[in-house]
């Protein structure tokens, strides 16, 4: 994790990250977002190190990706106790076809991009990735099968997307993974949700 990155970000909230770890606890590596109150530490929210993290405006997210689905997590920095505003949310990406769908949320959305190793993903070939592009947005998800942007290189669609973020005024998303590097795609067509 960029903790430096993520402490210029949270500067604006009197807030701070720094990771900890429990030695004798024998706890793993952690991500700690504390608040600050009156010179003494405020609520906190622990994250475990796998984790992915972003602050959209004044939202913190944290997500844990797992076989069938999407755990988000959301906070709200301008709260004194940020902790109590937590608000929780399960997706099962393996209940959804590639495509837009119309969904019930309690999270606030705004084009908000992970990927996701979609299992029973229909490919064009069985030994191509089966990752997804999933854009969350007020009440829309949108999941966009990847494999129909990286048909380059001498190993196409073998590749591990890790981050992105979507520049929504020219449709562009920036990203990096294993084994494909730093890369931008146009996906304009596929955010007019």
């Amino acid at each position: 994790m960029d903790i430096p990155r993520i402490n210029e970000e949270l500067k604006e909230f009197e807030m701070m990250a720094s990771i900890q770890i429990d030695h004798d606890r024998n706890v793993e590596e952690q991500l700690i977002i504390q608040g600050k109150q009156s010179g003494r530490a405020g609520p906190r929210i622990a994250i475990h190190h796998r984790d992915l993290c972003m602050i959209r405006e004044n939202l913190f997210f944290h997500w844990t990706k797992y076989e069938n689905g999407i755990e988000i997590n959301q906070y709200d920095l301008l709260e004194e106790n940020f902790v109590a505003t937590g608000k929780t949310e399960f997706i099962d990406i393996t209940l959804l076809e590639p495509g837009i769908h119309h969904r019930t949320t309690i999270l606030n959305y705004h084009y908000f991009v992970t990927f996701f190793r979609k299992t029973n993903l229909e490919r064009k070939e069985n030994f191509h990735e089966q990752y997804v592009i999933i854009i969350l947005h007020e009440n829309k998800i949108n999941i966009i099968p990847l494999e129909q942007f990286n048909e380059s290189g001498g190993d196409p669609l073998y590749v591990w997307p890790a981050v992105a973020s979507l520049e929504t005024t020219t449709g562009k998303l920036h990203g990096y993974g294993m084994r494909m590097g730093s890369f931008s795609i146009d996906i304009s067509m596929h955010i007019n949700m």
